[in-house]
């Protein structure tokens, strides 16, 4: 989730009366090995997260998010 793509789908939240910080933004990847994750993590927006598939139990958080926002998507990951 680039800048430009975080700004957009916020103004579609806001724009329908929700929140910011009821929103994530999560982008996955198959690991941090991977060439996928090592070409766009420099350009992830600050306020996102990143997932991989190989390490499901752990997000990796750009900062910038509400802890909440955190917690919550906690609560999606497995134990």
């Amino acid at each position: 989730m680039h800048e430009d793509r975080r700004t957009q789908f916020l103004k579609l939240i806001t724009d329908a009366k929700f929140k910011p910080e009821q929103a994530a933004f999560v982008t996955a990847f198959q690991s941090r090995e991977h060439g996928a994750f090592k070409k766009t993590v420099a350009s992830l927006a600050w306020g996102s997260f990143a997932w991989c598939l190989s390490e499901p139990g752990h997000l990796i958080a750009f900062d910038g998010m509400q802890s909440g926002a955190v917690k919550l998507l906690r609560d999606f990951l497995p134990s």
